[in-house]
């Protein structure tokens, strides 16, 4: 079983962020755990605002 991940943020301002993840780059079949599969590509973004 391999599974890899990835993610990253970026700072566009002080108070504006943008950041993404990329988990189980490999698409591998797996249960986390007994009678629950994994997904395969799981790929998640999203946009921080502080005020």
């Amino acid at each position: 079983m391999q599974d890899l991940n990835a993610g990253a943020e970026y700072n566009v301002t002080k108070n504006f962020n943008l950041w993404f993840n990329v988990n189980n780059m490999f698409s591998s079949k797996y249960e986390r755990w007994h009678g629950y599969p994994s997904y395969g590509l799981n790929v998640l973004g999203g946009v921080t605002v502080k005020f």
